[in-house]
This record gives structure tokens, C-alpha cells and sequence, in this order.
């Protein structure tokens, strides 16, 4: 009984504090660029492509963005032979936001960069280890571009360029 009288409190509480996702609502339609551009390795390229799936038009505003990729990889642990038996894998996104004054000319809107590494267990098995490897970085790249999604609604709802 009481379990259900703290839900309802909990329930009530929460409808009455103006809470509002933020990301709820967010469609990706609305932010149209005059030009994107990507750089970094075909394959990080590719998923940071589809995850952000960004629109471009070059009649629609003058917001340009700049991403670039990059992956990294080290040793974190080794056996006591000399095996690496973990390694940590690191993708980093930097990206800016610039847009084109009637002159000309481009003025910064946003410049930052976002990363996220993981932990990986290094195997005997080649193959599954970069299956995993493969995995891993899609995910990473997935989390980093809603990073990336949720910085551009911040920047849209301050913006009206958007």
C-alpha cells in the first residue's frame, strides 16, 4: 500500500513540475544546411553520416558545418608475456558551425569537439575481436552523434538561422 501511495506522489509530482523532454519533439528535418562537410576515414564517415543524417540545401540558409572523425587505439593492458590483452579505442568528432555573411565572409557560430572511449578485450581470435571492434565503434559513433543532435537543437533554439 504504500508502494502505491509513493508512485502516485512520484507520478503527480512529476507531471506537476513542468517537466518537458527536450529531445522529444526534435526533428532532424528542420536543420538544413547550406553545405556539409565531412572528413575522416570512409567507413567513421559513413556512420557519422547516417546517424546525424543531416539535410543539405544550398538554396535554403547560410549555415555551413565542418565534422571531422578520427579513431584511435592504444594498449591499456598487457599479460606478463607482453600480450596486449586490452586495448582502448577512442573516436573523437570535432565539428564547427559557420555561417556566411552577407559579404562573404564566415563568422563562427560553434566550434567543439566530443570523443568516448572503450575498453575492449583483446582475444586469440582475430575475427571476432574486429567484429568487436566493428560493433563498438558504430555504437560510439551512434552516442556521439546524438551528442552532436543535441548541441544543434541547442544552437537551433537560440538561432532563428536554422
Amino acid at each position: 500500500m504504500i508502494k502505491k501511495i509513493l508512485t502516485l506522489t512520484a507520478i503527480i509530482f512529476a507531471s506537476s513540475c513542468g517537466f518537458k523532454p527536450m529531445l522529444k519533439n526534435y526533428n532532424n528535418e528542420k536543420i538544413i544546411f547550406k553545405k556539409i562537410t565531412y572528413s575522416g576515414t570512409n567507413e567513421l564517415t559513413y556512420l557519422l553520416q547516417s546517424f546525424l543524417n543531416l539535410e543539405e540545401n544550398s538554396k535554403t540558409n547560410k549555415l555551413v558545418i565542418n565534422l571531422e572523425i578520427a579513431e584511435s587505439q592504444s594498449s591499456t593492458k598487457r599479460n606478463l608475456a607482453g600480450i596486449t590483452i586490452e586495448e582502448s579505442l577512442t573516436i573523437s568528432v570535432s565539428y564547427n558551425i559557420q555561417k556566411i555573411e552577407s559579404d562573404g565572409s564566415y563568422k563562427t557560430i560553434m566550434n567543439e569537439s566530443t570523443n568516448e572511449t572503450k575498453v575492449l578485450l583483446v582475444t586469440d581470435s582475430f575475427g571476432s575481436d574486429e567484429n568487436k571492434k566493428r560493433i563498438e565503434k558504430s555504437q560510439i559513433i551512434k552516442n556521439l552523434s546524438q551528442k552532436i543532435k543535441f548541441k544543434l537543437l541547442l544552437v537551433s533554439q537560440k538561432s532563428n538561422d536554422f
